[in-house]
């Protein structure tokens, strides 16, 4: 992705559909039968990558924010990123300098594709825990 804007000098649509290319990439990998991760550090990298790129920061702190504080409290990596995925949009729209439009798309359109791979794991993991402070706790 950075090679895309700093290398190829392409248009900042290219940029935000290799981003999420390798969001999607990370998220289903061919190699494993299109099972895979989350996608929960690709996207806190491509968040940083973006962020720097476009000139977010203020942005970029308050994600931080969102991401530290949750982890901190609850202690669930997966939920921790659920949990922070839900306000980007608007953050990026409030913290907006460059191609605020392409951005909120892109953050509306990362989160869903966060959570259909993170719900069908999370439903499974709450119906293995004793209680949803368990869950919620990673216990």
């Amino acid at each position: 992705m950075a090679i895309t804007h700093w290398v190829l000098g392409m248009d900042p649509i290219h940029v935000f559909i290799t981003a999420g290319s390798s969001v999607v990439g990370h998220s289903w990998m061919v190699w494993l039968k299109f099972a895979g991760g989350k996608g929960v550090g690709v996207t806190i990298g491509v968040l940083i990558v973006l962020m720097s790129v476009y000139n977010y920061p203020l942005g970029f702190a308050i994600v931080l924010g969102l991401i530290i504080v949750p982890l901190v409290l609850i202690r669930n990596v997966a939920l921790t990123m659920g949990i922070s995925r839900v306000p980007l949009p608007f953050v990026v729209w409030l913290t907006g300098q460059d191609v605020v439009g392409m951005f909120v798309i892109w953050s509306v359109v990362i989160g869903l594709i966060i959570a259909a791979k993170f719900t069908p794991m999370a439903l499974a993991s709450l119906k293995r825990t004793a209680s949803v402070n368990g869950f919620i706790r990673g216990d």
